[in-house]
């Protein structure tokens, strides 16, 4: 079994002294990276890799709406963490459905974020909702794009739309990984008062500062349950999907993609566990799929007791059972408390070295 890579993340305590400290000075963006390295940290947290790199980042949201009152706060909260933010792409009208804006308005917020010769990635502030709508508009940009310099862009569940896209037809990779403002530095740093019975949400204990690692170390996970015999063989492959329910929406369009030695990653919130039965028996069913592996994340809800988790995991199972590619489980994955980043549309190595658990890597996706 393979060594775990160890990341540094700062404590909550850690992260809200150094608000409090920031708040009180001048805003540099030398300063703040600085002092969160300066203190809160063990000697072993010292000799870590600085947890925090010092990106260019165009924040977007291409969905559901987003509350517009907290656009601000977000940026400066990022921007304490070393980042250079951007929110001239967060146009935001909110059409009759909900969405943050019209079709064609989120597409060409989306490409002009992409394309922006400044920024290093394009990172979504959140989810939610309307991003399939987009495929027919973005497809014209297909050609445009593949002439053009591949730049991440990071988030999950709705953003599957987006990452579809890019990956299958464009041909660049991306990152599935926390949305902007949902993560453990945000939520550290939120004034707002926490209620009792939410003492955590979704994505509120994985880091930015793994995320930002995982970006230049590349990512190493050696926690992932082997759910069929097939699996303990490994697989290797570039990998595929993110939300079950967006992947599930271009079976039978001509977005379906091209599977063929591709390992999918699926997640899913929210929904019933006979639905997921029900789906998961449709991609067996499916004759051109033709997935190399598959890594199941998490399905259950954050809040869901032992049995409910058990009942989903035996979903999971039963489908590993009927089909010969390998199937894993990594429930660290989606919208539970933790969403480790993978990357989409980027080779990944799967193997297992252990009786009871395999392994997953990634190489780097940037540069220093």
């Amino acid at each position: 079994m393979g060594k775990t890579r160890i990341f540094y993340k700062p404590s909550q305590t850690c992260i809200k002294t150094k608000v409090v400290i920031m708040k009180l000075m001048t805003r540099s963006a030398l300063i703040a990276p600085l002092l969160l390295l300066a203190s809160c940290s063990s000697n072993a947290e010292k000799n870590a890799v600085k947890p925090y790199k010092p990106l260019t980042v165009d924040l977007i949201s291409v969905s559901s709406s987003y509350d517009e009152t907290k656009v601000d706060s977000l940026k400066e909260n990022l921007e304490m963490l070393g980042m250079k933010v951007n929110t001239r792409y967060f146009d935001q009208t909110i059409s009759d459905l909900g969405y943050v804006n019209l079709d064609d308005n989120r597409v060409t917020s989306l490409i002009n974020a992409i394309k922006a010769p400044d920024s290093d990635l394009v990172w979504f502030i959140r989810g939610g909702a309307g991003a399939l709508n987009l495929l027919p508009a973005l497809e014209q940009y297909t050609d445009e794009l593949k002439q053009h310099p591949a730049k991440p862009i990071i988030g999950y569940s709705d953003v599957t739309a987006i990452h579809h896209f890019l990956n299958n037809i464009v041909g660049w990779p991306s990152v599935h990984g926390i949305v902007a403002a949902y993560n453990s530095e945000i939520e550290a740093m939120s004034d707002e008062p926490k209620l009792p019975e939410k003492e955590d949400t979704s994505n509120a204990r994985e880091s930015i500062a793994r995320l930002h690692q995982s970006l230049y170390e590349g990512v190493y996970y050696d926690r992932l349950l082997p759910l069929n015999d097939a699996a303990k063989q490994g697989v290797s492959g570039e990998l595929r999907g993110g939300n079950l329910t967006l992947f599930q929406a271009t079976i039978g369009t001509r977005y379906e993609a091209d599977l063929t030695d591709k390992i999918l990653v699926l997640e899913d919130v929210n929904e019933g566990y006979r639905k997921i039965d029900r789906v998961l028996h449709q991609l067996e069913y499916a004759d051109n799929l033709n997935a190399a592996g598959v890594v199941f994340g998490q399905f259950h809800s954050i809040d869901a007791n032992d049995a409910e988790r058990l009942i989903y995991k035996t979903v999971l199972e039963n489908y590993a059972k009927r089909v010969s590619i390998p199937v894993y489980y990594y429930p660290y994955i989606g919208h539970g408390f933790y969403n480790r980043p993978v990357f989409l549309g980027k080779t990944a190595e799967l193997a297992c070295a252990g009786k009871n658990y395999c392994s997953l890597k990634q190489e780097k996706l940037l540069s220093e």
